[in-house]
Protein backbone atom coordinates (compact mmCIF):
# COMPACT_ATOMS: atom_id res chain seq x y z
CA UNK A 1 0.00 0.00 0.00
CA UNK A 2 1.19 3.49 -0.89
CA UNK A 3 0.26 6.95 0.36
CA UNK A 4 -2.07 7.49 -2.60
CA UNK A 5 -3.95 4.31 -1.65
CA UNK A 6 -4.64 5.23 1.97
CA UNK A 7 -4.62 9.05 2.04
CA UNK A 8 -7.71 11.17 2.55
CA UNK A 9 -8.27 12.92 -0.76
CA UNK A 10 -11.31 15.04 0.09
CA UNK A 11 -9.29 17.72 1.80
CA UNK A 12 -10.47 20.03 4.53
CA UNK A 13 -8.15 23.02 4.78
CA UNK A 14 -7.94 26.44 6.37
CA UNK A 15 -6.04 29.45 5.09
CA UNK A 16 -3.10 31.17 6.73
CA UNK A 17 -5.49 34.06 7.48
CA UNK A 18 -7.99 31.85 9.36
CA UNK A 19 -8.28 32.21 13.11
CA UNK A 20 -8.10 29.45 15.71
CA UNK A 21 -11.86 29.47 16.35
CA UNK A 22 -12.55 28.77 12.66
CA UNK A 23 -10.04 25.88 12.60
CA UNK A 24 -11.56 24.32 15.74
CA UNK A 25 -15.07 24.58 14.29
CA UNK A 26 -13.98 22.92 11.04
CA UNK A 27 -12.27 20.05 12.86
CA UNK A 28 -15.22 19.53 15.19
CA UNK A 29 -17.87 19.61 12.45
CA UNK A 30 -15.97 17.09 10.31
CA UNK A 31 -14.75 14.77 13.12
CA UNK A 32 -11.06 15.28 12.28
CA UNK A 33 -8.20 16.19 14.60
CA UNK A 34 -5.75 17.82 12.17
CA UNK A 35 -6.23 20.25 9.30
CA UNK A 36 -3.69 21.51 6.70
CA UNK A 37 -3.03 25.24 6.36
CA UNK A 38 -2.68 26.79 2.89
CA UNK A 39 -1.12 30.10 1.95
CA UNK A 40 -2.86 30.67 -1.35
CA UNK A 41 -2.53 27.25 -2.98
CA UNK A 42 0.65 26.22 -1.17
CA UNK A 43 0.85 24.05 1.94
CA UNK A 44 2.58 25.75 4.90
CA UNK A 45 1.84 23.55 7.91
CA UNK A 46 -0.65 21.57 9.99
CA UNK A 47 -2.71 22.46 13.04
CA UNK A 48 -4.21 19.87 15.37
CA UNK A 49 -6.13 19.62 18.62
CA UNK A 50 -2.90 18.58 20.30
CA UNK A 51 -1.14 21.76 19.09
CA UNK A 52 -3.95 23.83 20.61
CA UNK A 53 -4.27 21.90 23.87
CA UNK A 54 -0.53 22.23 24.53
CA UNK A 55 -0.97 25.99 24.76
CA UNK A 56 -2.00 27.04 28.24
CA UNK A 57 -3.10 30.41 26.88
CA UNK A 58 -5.28 29.88 23.82
CA UNK A 59 -6.19 33.00 21.85
CA UNK A 60 -9.06 31.80 19.68
CA UNK A 61 -9.13 34.90 17.48
CA UNK A 62 -5.41 34.71 16.77
CA UNK A 63 -4.21 33.49 13.36
CA UNK A 64 -4.01 29.73 13.14
CA UNK A 65 -0.43 29.97 11.79
CA UNK A 66 0.66 30.96 15.32
CA UNK A 67 -0.26 27.45 16.48
CA UNK A 68 0.71 25.31 13.50
CA UNK A 69 3.40 22.63 13.29
CA UNK A 70 5.79 22.44 10.34
CA UNK A 71 5.83 18.89 9.00
CA UNK A 72 7.77 16.64 6.66
CA UNK A 73 5.82 15.66 3.58
CA UNK A 74 4.97 12.43 1.80
CA UNK A 75 4.96 11.61 -1.89
CA UNK A 76 2.02 9.71 -3.42
CA UNK A 77 4.27 6.70 -4.04
CA UNK A 78 5.65 6.38 -0.49
CA UNK A 79 4.88 2.94 0.91
CA UNK A 80 3.15 2.28 4.22
CA UNK A 81 6.37 1.30 6.00
CA UNK A 82 7.99 4.59 4.96
CA UNK A 83 4.92 6.55 6.12
CA UNK A 84 4.93 4.87 9.54
CA UNK A 85 8.66 5.51 9.88
CA UNK A 86 8.21 9.23 9.12
CA UNK A 87 5.38 9.48 11.61
CA UNK A 88 7.46 7.80 14.30
CA UNK A 89 10.51 9.96 13.59
CA UNK A 90 8.53 13.21 13.54
CA UNK A 91 6.18 12.33 16.40
CA UNK A 92 3.29 13.67 14.30
CA UNK A 93 -0.09 12.06 13.70
CA UNK A 94 -0.80 13.68 10.32
CA UNK A 95 1.41 14.27 7.28
CA UNK A 96 0.62 16.01 3.98
CA UNK A 97 0.95 14.24 0.62
CA UNK A 98 2.57 16.60 -1.89
CA UNK A 99 2.71 15.96 -5.65
CA UNK A 100 5.11 18.48 -7.11
CA UNK A 101 4.10 21.55 -5.13
CA UNK A 102 0.43 20.64 -4.84
CA UNK A 103 -1.26 19.25 -1.74
CA UNK A 104 -3.15 16.20 -2.96
CA UNK A 105 -3.98 14.42 0.29
CA UNK A 106 -3.28 13.87 3.96
CA UNK A 107 -2.32 10.67 5.78
CA UNK A 108 -3.12 10.41 9.48
CA UNK A 109 -2.61 7.70 12.06
CA UNK A 110 -6.36 7.14 11.71
CA UNK A 111 -5.81 6.31 8.01
CA UNK A 112 -3.14 3.80 9.01
CA UNK A 113 -5.55 2.17 11.47
CA UNK A 114 -8.41 2.23 8.91
CA UNK A 115 -6.18 0.13 6.63
CA UNK A 116 -4.47 -1.69 9.48
CA UNK A 117 -5.14 -5.26 8.38
CA UNK A 118 -3.81 -4.59 4.88
CA UNK A 119 -0.72 -2.83 6.22
CA UNK A 120 0.18 -4.99 9.23
CA UNK A 121 -1.16 -8.29 7.90
CA UNK A 122 -2.71 -11.03 10.01
CA UNK A 123 -1.71 -11.01 13.66
CA UNK A 124 -2.49 -13.18 16.68
CA UNK A 125 -1.89 -10.40 19.18
CA UNK A 126 -4.68 -9.73 21.66
CA UNK A 127 -5.52 -6.41 23.26
CA UNK A 128 -3.89 -7.54 26.51
CA UNK A 129 -0.60 -8.12 24.64
CA UNK A 130 -0.19 -4.58 23.32
CA UNK A 131 -2.08 -2.37 25.79
CA UNK A 132 -0.45 0.10 28.15
CA UNK A 133 -1.33 -1.06 31.65
CA UNK A 134 -2.24 1.16 34.62
CA UNK A 135 -3.49 4.07 32.50
CA UNK A 136 -4.19 7.53 33.83
CA UNK A 137 -7.90 8.20 34.17
CA UNK A 138 -10.20 10.93 35.46
CA UNK A 139 -13.31 10.72 37.62
CA UNK A 140 -16.77 11.96 36.61
CA UNK A 141 -16.58 14.47 39.48
CA UNK A 142 -13.22 15.91 38.41
CA UNK A 143 -13.27 19.33 36.78
CA UNK A 144 -12.65 19.68 33.07
CA UNK A 145 -9.66 21.86 33.99
CA UNK A 146 -8.10 18.92 35.84
CA UNK A 147 -8.86 16.57 32.93
CA UNK A 148 -7.29 19.02 30.48
CA UNK A 149 -4.04 18.92 32.46
CA UNK A 150 -3.98 15.12 32.19
CA UNK A 151 -4.75 15.20 28.45
CA UNK A 152 -2.06 17.83 27.93
CA UNK A 153 0.52 15.86 29.93
CA UNK A 154 -0.28 12.64 28.06
CA UNK A 155 -0.29 14.24 24.58
CA UNK A 156 -3.50 12.31 23.96
CA UNK A 157 -6.83 13.16 22.31
CA UNK A 158 -8.96 11.23 24.81
CA UNK A 159 -8.85 10.01 28.39
CA UNK A 160 -10.94 7.30 30.11
CA UNK A 161 -13.40 8.25 32.85
CA UNK A 162 -13.63 5.72 35.68
CA UNK A 163 -15.41 5.15 38.97
CA UNK A 164 -13.77 2.63 41.32
CA UNK A 165 -11.67 1.30 38.40
CA UNK A 166 -14.82 0.68 36.32
CA UNK A 167 -15.06 2.45 32.96
CA UNK A 168 -17.92 4.94 32.92
CA UNK A 169 -17.13 7.21 29.98
CA UNK A 170 -14.70 8.83 27.54
CA UNK A 171 -13.63 12.46 27.57
CA UNK A 172 -12.47 13.80 24.22
CA UNK A 173 -10.11 16.71 23.64
CA UNK A 174 -12.66 18.38 21.37
CA UNK A 175 -15.21 18.33 24.22
CA UNK A 176 -12.73 20.27 26.32
CA UNK A 177 -11.84 22.72 23.55
CA UNK A 178 -15.55 23.38 22.92
CA UNK A 179 -15.83 24.63 26.49
CA UNK A 180 -12.72 26.79 26.10
CA UNK A 181 -14.04 28.34 22.89
CA UNK A 182 -17.47 29.05 24.42
CA UNK A 183 -15.86 30.71 27.44
CA UNK A 184 -13.60 32.89 25.27
CA UNK A 185 -16.52 33.89 23.04
CA UNK A 186 -18.68 34.72 26.07
CA UNK A 187 -15.96 36.92 27.46
CA UNK A 188 -15.59 38.74 24.13
CA UNK A 189 -19.29 39.50 23.95
CA UNK A 190 -19.51 40.68 27.56
CA UNK A 191 -21.57 37.83 28.97
CA UNK A 192 -19.32 37.46 32.03
CA UNK A 193 -19.04 40.03 34.78
CA UNK A 194 -15.46 40.76 35.68
CA UNK A 195 -15.95 39.81 39.37
CA UNK A 196 -17.83 36.59 38.76
CA UNK A 197 -15.91 33.39 39.43
CA UNK A 198 -15.60 31.04 36.43
CA UNK A 199 -18.07 28.16 36.50
CA UNK A 200 -16.45 24.82 37.32
CA UNK A 201 -17.48 22.38 34.61
CA UNK A 202 -17.38 18.73 35.71
CA UNK A 203 -16.27 15.83 33.53
CA UNK A 204 -19.62 14.04 33.85
CA UNK A 205 -21.37 16.95 32.11
CA UNK A 206 -19.36 16.64 28.88
CA UNK A 207 -18.07 13.06 28.78
CA UNK A 208 -19.40 10.57 26.25
CA UNK A 209 -20.69 7.02 26.90
CA UNK A 210 -17.91 4.45 27.35
CA UNK A 211 -16.24 2.93 24.30
CA UNK A 212 -14.02 -0.09 24.88
CA UNK A 213 -12.57 -3.42 23.76
CA UNK A 214 -12.18 -6.65 25.69
CA UNK A 215 -8.82 -7.91 26.92
CA UNK A 216 -9.24 -10.97 24.67
CA UNK A 217 -10.08 -9.05 21.47
CA UNK A 218 -7.70 -9.39 18.52
CA UNK A 219 -5.85 -6.20 17.57
CA UNK A 220 -7.48 -6.27 14.12
CA UNK A 221 -10.84 -5.89 15.86
CA UNK A 222 -9.36 -3.19 18.10
CA UNK A 223 -8.35 -1.23 15.00
CA UNK A 224 -11.88 -1.50 13.64
CA UNK A 225 -13.38 -0.12 16.85
CA UNK A 226 -10.92 2.78 16.91
CA UNK A 227 -11.83 3.64 13.32
CA UNK A 228 -15.57 3.28 13.83
CA UNK A 229 -15.63 5.46 16.96
CA UNK A 230 -13.19 8.11 15.62
CA UNK A 231 -10.92 7.49 18.60
CA UNK A 232 -7.16 7.72 19.06
CA UNK A 233 -7.29 5.70 22.29
CA UNK A 234 -9.54 2.85 23.43
CA UNK A 235 -9.82 1.45 26.99
CA UNK A 236 -9.28 -2.29 27.49
CA UNK A 237 -11.69 -3.85 29.98
CA UNK A 238 -12.76 -7.24 31.29
CA UNK A 239 -16.31 -8.60 31.58
CA UNK A 240 -16.94 -6.55 34.73
CA UNK A 241 -15.93 -3.29 32.95
CA UNK A 242 -12.81 -3.01 35.10
CA UNK A 243 -10.21 -1.12 33.09
CA UNK A 244 -6.90 -2.95 32.61
CA UNK A 245 -5.19 -0.67 30.12
CA UNK A 246 -5.50 1.44 27.01
CA UNK A 247 -4.47 1.02 23.39
CA UNK A 248 -3.79 4.07 21.26
CA UNK A 249 -3.00 4.44 17.57
CA UNK A 250 0.75 4.50 18.20
CA UNK A 251 0.51 1.09 19.91
CA UNK A 252 -0.97 -0.40 16.74
CA UNK A 253 1.61 1.33 14.58
CA UNK A 254 4.30 -0.52 16.53
CA UNK A 255 2.98 -3.72 14.92
CA UNK A 256 3.82 -2.44 11.43
CA UNK A 257 7.09 -4.05 10.36
CA UNK A 258 9.55 -1.35 9.24
CA UNK A 259 12.72 -3.46 9.37
CA UNK A 260 13.56 -2.69 5.76
CA UNK A 261 14.26 0.92 6.75
CA UNK A 262 15.20 0.76 10.44
CA UNK A 263 17.65 -1.27 12.51
CA UNK A 264 18.49 -0.84 16.17
CA UNK A 265 16.19 0.27 18.95
CA UNK A 266 14.17 3.30 17.83
CA UNK A 267 13.61 5.64 20.79
CA UNK A 268 10.63 7.99 20.57
CA UNK A 269 10.50 10.75 23.22
CA UNK A 270 7.42 12.86 23.91
CA UNK A 271 6.38 15.33 26.58
CA UNK A 272 9.62 17.34 26.57
CA UNK A 273 10.00 20.83 25.18
CA UNK A 274 12.75 22.95 23.64
CA UNK A 275 13.92 24.03 27.09
CA UNK A 276 14.53 20.41 28.18
CA UNK A 277 17.79 19.81 26.31
CA UNK A 278 19.43 18.46 29.47
CA UNK A 279 16.71 15.81 29.80
CA UNK A 280 17.10 14.87 26.13
CA UNK A 281 20.85 14.47 26.71
CA UNK A 282 20.26 12.21 29.72
CA UNK A 283 17.75 10.15 27.71
CA UNK A 284 20.10 9.65 24.76
CA UNK A 285 23.04 8.82 27.04
CA UNK A 286 21.12 6.14 28.93
CA UNK A 287 19.46 4.81 25.77
CA UNK A 288 22.87 4.39 24.16
CA UNK A 289 24.06 2.56 27.28
CA UNK A 290 21.15 0.11 27.52
CA UNK A 291 19.56 -0.41 24.10
CA UNK A 292 22.13 -2.80 22.65
CA UNK A 293 21.91 -4.88 25.82
CA UNK A 294 18.14 -5.12 25.49
CA UNK A 295 18.36 -6.14 21.83
CA UNK A 296 21.03 -8.74 22.66
CA UNK A 297 18.88 -10.25 25.42
CA UNK A 298 15.92 -10.50 23.03
CA UNK A 299 18.16 -11.70 20.16
CA UNK A 300 16.67 -9.05 17.85
CA UNK A 301 18.16 -6.39 15.60
CA UNK A 302 15.35 -3.85 15.95
CA UNK A 303 12.63 -2.61 18.26
CA UNK A 304 10.93 0.50 19.58
CA UNK A 305 10.97 2.26 22.94
CA UNK A 306 8.41 5.00 23.57
CA UNK A 307 9.21 7.37 26.43
CA UNK A 308 6.67 9.93 27.63
CA UNK A 309 7.74 12.42 30.29
CA UNK A 310 5.38 14.36 32.56
CA UNK A 311 6.70 17.06 34.88
CA UNK A 312 4.99 18.28 38.04
CA UNK A 313 6.14 21.24 40.12
CA UNK A 314 5.89 20.46 43.83
CA UNK A 315 7.28 22.57 46.66
CA UNK A 316 9.50 24.48 44.26
CA UNK A 317 11.01 21.33 42.74
CA UNK A 318 10.15 19.28 39.68
CA UNK A 319 8.93 15.71 40.02
CA UNK A 320 9.05 13.45 36.97
CA UNK A 321 6.60 10.79 35.92
CA UNK A 322 8.01 8.66 33.11
CA UNK A 323 5.76 6.26 31.20
CA UNK A 324 7.44 3.89 28.74
CA UNK A 325 6.59 1.06 26.40
CA UNK A 326 9.07 -1.37 24.84
CA UNK A 327 8.36 -3.38 21.70
CA UNK A 328 10.91 -6.02 20.68
CA UNK A 329 9.78 -8.90 18.52
CA UNK A 330 6.74 -10.48 20.14
CA UNK A 331 7.43 -8.79 23.48
CA UNK A 332 5.37 -5.74 24.48
CA UNK A 333 6.32 -4.45 27.90
CA UNK A 334 5.48 -1.24 29.76
CA UNK A 335 7.21 0.27 32.77
CA UNK A 336 6.35 3.49 34.60
CA UNK A 337 8.45 5.24 37.22
CA UNK A 338 8.31 8.53 39.05
CA UNK A 339 10.69 10.48 41.23
CA UNK A 340 12.66 13.70 41.69
CA UNK A 341 15.74 12.55 39.75
CA UNK A 342 15.03 12.07 36.04
CA UNK A 343 18.21 10.08 35.37
CA UNK A 344 17.45 7.69 38.22
CA UNK A 345 13.88 7.22 36.94
CA UNK A 346 15.12 6.27 33.50
CA UNK A 347 17.89 4.00 34.83
CA UNK A 348 15.36 2.12 36.98
CA UNK A 349 13.15 1.68 33.91
CA UNK A 350 15.94 0.27 31.74
CA UNK A 351 17.08 -2.10 34.49
CA UNK A 352 13.49 -3.28 34.98
CA UNK A 353 13.25 -4.02 31.26
CA UNK A 354 16.46 -6.06 31.41
CA UNK A 355 15.11 -8.19 34.26
CA UNK A 356 11.69 -8.65 32.66
CA UNK A 357 13.12 -9.62 29.26
CA UNK A 358 15.51 -12.13 30.86
CA UNK A 359 12.64 -13.57 32.88
CA UNK A 360 10.37 -13.83 29.82
CA UNK A 361 13.09 -15.60 27.83
CA UNK A 362 14.26 -17.84 30.66
CA UNK A 363 17.66 -16.12 30.88
CA UNK A 364 17.47 -14.93 34.48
Amino acid sequence: MNAEDIMTKELLTVTSESNVSHAIAKMRENHVHSVPILDGKYYVGMVSYIDLIRRRSLQIYSKVTNYMSPTPSLSPGDNAQSIVRKMKESGLSALPVIDGKTLVGIVTTADIVRNFEGIAGATNFKAMNVMTASPLTVKPTDTVTTALEYIRDLDEYEIPVTTDEKLTGILRADNVLDITVRERESIKFGQYQSRRSPVKVLVNSVMEPPKYVDVEDNVIDVAKVLHKEHLHMIPVVDKTMKIHGVIDLSDLMELVDIRETTNGLFVNISGLGQADQDLYDITYFLADKYTQRLLKIANRDHGTLNIHVMKYKTRGSVKYSVRTKLSIGSHFLSVDYHGWNYGKCLSEIFEDYELRLKRALGKD
